[in-house]
């Protein structure tokens, strides 16, 4: 039996769960488009709607995601595949392509 530790509601099916070992952050891309960034505390901190941001360019379906030693992300979307990278915004929790 598996029981989930914690649910995020804005992220309904997410792929994986990577770490910012160093920043204490986390981020989980979800299926349904959005990519969310968690802290220790798995709160929500920050929410990029990868598919409603770039959806028309073919980026739906984001599968992973991860940390550059900067702190900005690369997504990976799934069918079609594509690749963005998202820049995290000087003292801010939020990213922009």
């Amino acid at each position: 039996d598996f029981a989930s530790a914690f649910a995020i509601p804005a992220l309904p099916r997410p792929c994986n769960m990577r770490f910012d070992f160093g920043g204490g952050y986390a981020v989980i891309p979800s299926l349904d488009g959005p990519v969310g960034i968690v802290d220790r505390s798995n709160r929500l901190v920050s929410l990029v709607d990868v598919r409603a941001l770039l959806g028309s360019q073919g980026h739906l379906h984001p599968h992973d995601a991860t940390f550059l030693p900067n702190g900005d992300l690369v997504v990976a979307t799934w069918n079609p595949g594509r690749i963005s990278y998202w820049r995290r915004l000087p003292e801010a929790t939020e990213w922009q392509v």
